[in-house]
């Protein structure tokens, strides 16, 4: 999914850091465990705030929740409103785990043990369920910041809220088509779809944030890969025709002069209804690769 923020980031999504940036970095707490349909929970907390993410396929299917206010010393209590709660507290084994940094240039050691309490998720419209009274994880400090200038380490990336500056595109590839709808006060969420054309292939990458409550935030996102066949344009690049594999269903056509897709193009996110991509409050446009 890295791929996927840089390109999210490079067309104009940009994230909010953690509340808790400017303080003194807090212990990470991490644990997983299967869920139904397939699905991996993964749970880790990133200074106050707690990251609950659904998986499946790798990470190429995911919903990730950020609930804030919800981390302290040892514990998380996160409530998730209907979707159920985290509420454990840590009990360390004794045991830790050198984590290699930086390419073995540093390290960091976590503690490891069992989170016992309540874990308690389902997904919307049950696409996914975990029940568990506790789950093995660790807790230690966090590798965020600790390879600057010395090669790539684990760090995670986290929000709290969304917001929009689109300032230059970057693009890759043979062309890619971005559709993202407006940033309208009354938008329930904001989505972005891209679409990147490589040698015979077509990348699918969509990132759909969602602001339900003012300590929850939604992140769903999908990265798909598809034939070339399904992302068809001339060498002027003033259409295109959109046709991805599932999640998406339907088909779109789009206009350089209308700057829209038109047709039925759809998108399926785990627990939620077909959402449209086609309609009055997106804004598309094509752009070659260099």
């Amino acid at each position: 999914m890295a791929v996927m923020r840089s390109l999210l980031l490079a067309f104009g999504f940009i994230f909010a850091g953690v509340s808790s940036a400017a303080a003194a970095p807090s212990p990470v707490m991490q644990f997983s465990l299967p869920a139904s349909g397939g699905y991996t929970l993964h749970v880790k907390t990133e200074g106050n705030q707690t990251v609950v993410s659904a998986s499946r396929g790798g990470s190429r299917l995911s919903s990730t929740y950020y609930v804030s206010e919800s981390a302290g010393p040892g514990a998380i209590d996160a409530d998730l409103g209907s979707l159920g709660s985290i509420d454990v507290h840590f009990e360390p084994s004794g045991a830790d785990k050198r984590i290699e940094l930086c390419h073995g240039g540093r390290h960091i050691v976590h503690r490891l043990g069992v989170f016992t309490g309540t874990i308690s998720f389902r997904g919307e419209s049950g696409y996914t369920a975990a029940e568990a009274a506790q789950a093995p994880g660790s807790v230690g400090p966090s590798a965020r910041g600790l390879c600057r200038g010395r090669g790539k380490g684990p760090v995670a990336t986290a929000t709290t809220e969304a917001r929009r500056q689109v300032e230059r595109v970057w693009t890759v590839g043979d062309a890619t088509l971005m559709n993202r709808n407006s940033t309208s006060p009354d938008a329930d969420n904001l989505t972005l779809l891209l679409a990147t054309a490589e040698g015979g292939i077509v990348r699918y990458l969509v990132d759909r944030i969602e602001l339900p409550s003012p300590s929850l935030t939604i992140e769903r996102q999908i990265d798909v890969v598809g034939p070339r066949s399904g992302f068809s344009y001339p060498h002027d690049y003033r259409t295109a025709v959109l046709q991805p594999p599932a999640p998406f269903s339907g088909k779109a056509v789009f206009s350089a002069r209308r700057q829209r897709l038109r047709g039925d193009l759809k998108v399926a996110f785990p627990g939620l209804a077909p959402q449209s991509l086609t309609d009055g409050q997106f804004e598309a446009r094509i752009l070659p690769g260099r």
